[in-house]
């Protein structure tokens, strides 16, 4: 009995032990769920932390977007998610990004879910959150098990993002199910990324805004120093039109400082009785209207001076289109005006100069054959203004019929652009008394930028004197020689009649001498009348395309520092081909140097060379480049330079022939000339060199090769004739243009000589002409072309300086050495 009891007892206390252990398995199984939960929660809390610190730092929009759908999958443990992040300020900030396989194509389905993200965002919804798909969402094509949707708009930031995830059913069994802990962490998600993506936005707008100040701050400083820096006056006045700021150069100009013109109207102290009061007139309306206006005005300076102002006004409008103020610009050109002027008077000058010299001067309208004539052409044909109403047939059929053919196929070898130049001597019969008169005659062609012949200009000389002088003297010369022949065949027979001829003779010397004044005093003039007569036409063909094409091109900016430099600079004209590649291969080099796109530019390199511009003058260089009208810039630059050039031609050229009369007047007189003076050989051979530039440079390169530091005592006017004749001796020796010709001037010096050399590679001369060829009359050219008088005038003039010239030739030069005595 007392087992049985035990047996019940012990059974009890087992079953009671076993509840036990049943029940302590639940608990430790609740213990061992509940570590994973936290072990889930800290993997969770890792991946949040991890996302938020990558978030955070510094990302391009492509990474964020990878970076956030990257990280869904992570933290949610889902299949697949996509991001769109929109912008509809700015599409370049719009991202889309998928992870997970898809059906349709990824550019077609970004494009459907942008334009439904619009259609969201216009209805102004600002935060949407399913855990299933919306029904008016587009088909996605994908067999959804689970899905989370969520989107949100800000309509002040400009934009908004839409995030799916999902599970398909394909899958499902591979994935937990998402519970509501999973869907209250994607809403938390997509919550800190939507922040993140709006402050990204934020961000980047105030970037921008950050940028336009800067930008803004900066053209105003820009404005600031353009106003400040500029040579050109600057007035700010207000809509009543009274000044409220004036810049340093206004002040200059006027003589005004800012202090004492403020609340005054410029019109109060600058205007002069001397200004047009239609122009006046015009300017007090168009301000009246609130209209922009230009005009030029005579004003006064604080001191009373007058000068030309050249006026622009601009008035200023804020955006609702109400007047604020008025800027104006004002540049003094009192020195244009002046030289204009003084151009005016120096082509007077010339027209006195051709009318005194009995200089016939005609031109020809290549387009419509109109002809006109000065009134000297028309004596030196004897006829008056109303006999003919055709000039060019009158012309053609006043030359004598033997020389009409070779005129007319100078002037077709003219239009055929085989010629730009050409001298000849023809005879006309003149109408008045039909007697056959000689004219020297120079014709010259003009033509455009494209080489097309707009006209045809020349000059004649009436000759007749001359010519028949030194036919007289020919005649008599065969005379002598005839007699000479017979001489002492004669000389017992009639020695009486020999003292008779040795009169003869005394009188044909006498007319020798007269010949050789005229032809003298001719040759003389004709050198710097050419040169005035070249320079003249260049002034009024330079002026012309600068007046009608290359102002117009240039703001007033640049043509101020092109007159600037006009003004200020001396140049040579003449650049020969030799030393400009070279100056243009230099160019090319300093601009490659500085990786400049434009060292290769040909046409810029050869204006730069031809304005005088060198490697020193870099900074100066780059800025003129940089201009977009900088070819225009140049050529503008190029045709100042040029007239200043002309000018001085002219005004030189002018003196020397005043220097020609002086010197025959003094020599009739008492047969003295003007005293020495020190002359500088490269200046006085640059001066021939520009005058002939063209026919030199036409028929050969030049190589210019003489220091400025060499001197001579001597008659300028002579040494110019020196250089005249040798270097166009040189280019006409050449047979054809150009085809390697040269021509070489160089200077040297010794102890107690200068010398020139003259070289060219022209044919070579044989010896017996050698010795002749300094001879009076002399000429190896056609009776025509030549006088024989160039190389004796020559030995001449190194005569009366002191000096020798020796000649040395052979088949492969030609040289010229002039020795002069230092002075």
């Amino acid at each position: 009995m007392q087992e049985e009891l035990n047996f019940e007892q012990l059974k009890k206390k087992y079953l009671e032990l076993q509840l036990r252990v049943t029940q302590f398995s639940v608990v430790e199984q609740e213990l061992i769920n509940t570590q994973d939960k936290l072990d889930q929660e800290l993997v969770l809390y890792k991946r949040l932390n991890e996302f938020n610190r990558s978030a955070l730092s510094p990302l391009t929009d492509n990474d964020f977007s990878r970076l956030c759908v990257e990280s869904i999958i992570d933290i949610l443990e889902v299949e697949g998610a996509l991001v769109l992040f929109y912008c509809n300020e700015n599409s370049n900030k719009i991202r889309f990004e998928i992870e997970g396989e898809i059906s349709s194509p990824k550019n077609k389905l970004f494009e459907v879910l942008r334009d439904y993200y619009f259609v969201q965002d216009s209805r102004n919804k600002e935060k949407v959150i399913h855990y299933t798909i919306p029904n008016e969402f587009p088909y996605l094509e994908i067999d959804f098990s689970e899905c989370l949707y969520f989107s949100q708009t800000e309509k002040r930031a400009g934009g908004g993002i839409m995030i799916i995830s999902w599970i398909t059913e394909q899958n499902a069994p591979l994935y937990r199910k998402i519970s509501q802990r999973e869907k209250n962490v994607f809403a938390i998600f997509c919550q800190q990324v939507y922040s993140l993506y709006i402050n990204r936005l934020k961000t980047d707008k105030i970037t921008e805004q950050i940028e336009q100040i800067s930008a803004s701050q900066l053209e105003l400083k820009k404005l600031s120093l353009i106003a400040t820096k500029t040579k050109n006056g600057v007035i700010i006045s207000n809509n009543k039109g009274e000044i409220e700021w004036v810049n340093e150069a206004f002040t200059k100009i006027t003589g005004y400082p800012l202090e004492e013109v403020i609340g005054l109207k410029p019109k109060s102290f600058l205007q002069s009785e001397s200004s047009d009061s239609e122009k006046i007139q015009l300017l007090s309306q168009k301000l009246a209207n609130k209209e922009e206006v230009q005009v030029t005005l005579i004003n006064k300076t604080k001191s009373n001076q007058l000068y030309y102002n050249q006026l622009e006004i601009v008035p200023i409008f804020d955006d609702d289109g109400k007047h604020l103020s008025f800027i104006a610009l004002q540049r003094d050109i009192t020195e244009e005006v002046s030289a204009k002027e003084e151009i005016l008077r120096i082509n007077s000058r010339f027209e006195m100069i051709a009318q005194n010299a009995e200089i016939g001067i005609w031109e020809s309208n290549a387009k419509n054959g109109n002809v006109s004539w000065n009134e000297i052409l028309y004596r030196q044909y004897g006829i008056s203004h109303d006999e003919v109403s055709d000039l060019r047939v009158f012309w053609l059929t006043a030359i004598h019929k033997d020389d009409r053919k070779q005129v007319e196929d100078v002037i077709q070898q003219i239009r055929d652009e085989n010629l730009n130049k050409k001298e000849l001597t023809y005879r006309i019969i003149r109408k008045a008394t039909n007697e056959v008169r000689y004219l020297r005659c120079l014709i010259m062609a003009e033509r455009n930028e494209l080489g097309e012949l707009t006209r045809l200009v020349g000059s004649s000389v009436d000759q007749t004197e001359e010519v028949m002088y030194i036919q007289e003297i020919e005649n008599s010369r065969k005379k002598i020689e005839r007699i000479n022949k017979n001489l002492e065949k004669m000389v017992h027979e009639k020695t009486q009649h020999n003292l008779d001829l040795a009169k003869t003779i005394t009188d044909q010397e006498k007319l020798v001498t007269i010949g050789e004044i005229a032809s003298g005093i001719a040759h003389d003039l004709n050198t710097p009348l050419g040169s005035i007569k070249v320079g003249a036409e260049s002034i009024r063909s330079t002026l012309e395309t600068l007046f009608k094409e290359t102002l117009v091109e240039c703001s007033l900016e640049q043509v101020e520092f092109a007159c600037n430099r006009a003004m200020n600079n001396q140049f040579e004209l003449f650049v020969g081909g030799l030393q400009k590649r070279k100056e243009m291969t230099v160019l090319s080099s300093a601009l490659s140097k500085i990786n400049h796109d434009d060292a290769q530019n040909i046409e810029l390199l050869d204006y730069l060379v031809k304005c005088r511009f060198h490697s020193e003058e870099m900074n100066e260089i780059i800025k003129i480049i940089e201009n977009k009208n900088r070819i225009s810039f140049l050529r503008l630059i190029y045709q100042l330079q040029s007239l200043r050039s002309f000018l001085d031609t002219i005004l030189s050229s002018s003196d020397r022939a005043g220097k020609v009369v002086q010197d025959m007047r003094n020599y009739i007189k008492d047969n003295r000339t003007d005293e020495k003076s020190i002359v500088q050989l490269r200046e006085n051979i640059a001066t021939v060199l520009n005058i002939f530039n063209y026919e030199i440079n036409r028929k050969a390169d030049i190589v210019f090769q003489v220091s400025d530091k060499y001197f001579i005592k001597g008659f300028d006017i002579h040494l110019f004739q020196l250089w005249s004749n040798l270097i166009k001796n040189a280019a006409e020796s050449f047979e054809s243009e150009h085809n390697g010709n040269y021509i070489k001037i160089s200077a040297e010096e010794s102890d107690t000589e200068v010398i020139v050399h003259i070289e060219n590679n022209g044919p070579m001369i044989p010896e017996e002409i050698q010795t002749k060829i300094f001879q009076k009359f002399y000429t190896t050219k056609s009776s025509k072309n030549g006088t024989g008088l160039g190389l004796s005038i020559v030995k001449k003039i190194i005569d009366e300086h002191n000096g020798k010239i020796i000649l040395s030739s052979d088949e492969n030069r030609t040289i010229f050495s002039i020795y002069f005595p230092k002075k």
